[in-house]
């Protein structure tokens, strides 16, 4: 009997380090995930305003802030960075959205 309170003594402490390394791995997993996540919608508001412009005018936005103004797209660029380059009034622009460092 003190040789299985031994074995269980031992083994205990590491499958609770193990349970906690595990909940820590999850957390940081789901927290990348929906950083993903956000990224990506935020992407496809913009794609969206993007598009309905070009379909109301017959042309895309030189820049973000004619979407901001004239749409009603809301982008919080305290905690991210909107790269959004005009290739043509006629041509889909480039959109890229990443989050700002320490900011997320």
């Amino acid at each position: 009997m003190k040789f299985v309170q031994k074995i269980v003594s031992y083994i205990f402490p590491f499958v609770i380090g193990a349970i906690f390394v595990c909940f820590i791995y999850g957390t940081v997993c789901s927290t990348s995930s929906y950083e993903e996540k956000s990224i990506e919608v935020i992407e496809d508001n913009i794609r969206k305003a993007a598009i309905t412009c070009y379909s109301i005018e017959g042309y895309y936005p030189a820049d973000i802030s004619y979407l901001e103004e004239n749409y009603g797209l809301v982008i919080d660029n305290q905690k991210v960075n909107v790269f959004y380059q005009s290739l043509g009034s006629n041509l889909f622009p480039d959109i890229m959205v990443t989050y700002k460092r320490g900011a997320a």
